[in-house]
């Protein structure tokens, strides 16, 4: 695989236009051992939580939360990227797979740069959009909860609305 990757980096970096095919590479890909393979996906999710871990590991910056359109545009998809992170790791788990289980949620905004600054009014309505998805899956979670678990073991978790 790292041999495959390689030949594909000096290929395209080295002015190169032919995606290199090799009959061995592909063989050995086919061959991976699904084990391997999930190791090496959670080693991923090893190495994100690492650089997570690094990066809050130096001083706040003066503002948490700045005012600023482009700021508050991060942070709601943010907000999007961790909704769906949970909806995946959910139905993994078999946990509500009818509010778990749908395709992931990507609003068309979702892949705007971190410069684009939309009005207070879009704004407002993505988060407003965002925070129907979000309370749906809250509310479900909290409504499948409340027979199961003891009342102070929910209540907390819960809207009481």
């Amino acid at each position: 695989m790292k041999r495959l990757l390689s030949l594909w980096l000096i290929a395209t970096f080295a002015g190169g236009c032919v995606t290199p095919h090799p009959v061995d590479d592909l063989e050995e890909i086919a061959d991976t051992d699904p084990g391997d393979l999930s190791i090496d996906i959670a080693r991923n999710h090893g190495i994100l939580d690492a650089i997570h871990e690094i990066a809050f590991q130096k001083p706040d910056p003066p503002s948490r939360y700045p005012a600023h359109p482009e700021t508050m545009n991060a942070m709601l998809r943010a907000v999007v990227w961790k909704y769906n992170h949970e909806c995946v790791v959910l139905c993994m788990r078999g946990y509500l797979p009818k509010q778990s289980c749908d395709a992931p949620y990507l609003p068309i905004w979702i892949h705007e740069t971190l410069d684009v600054a939309p009005s207070l009014i879009t704004l407002h309505e993505r988060a407003t959009e965002l925070s129907i998805r979000v309370e749906e899956l809250w509310d479900a979670a909290c409504d499948e909860a409340r027979p199961r678990l003891e009342h102070d073991d929910w209540f907390p978790l819960c809207s009481i609305e």
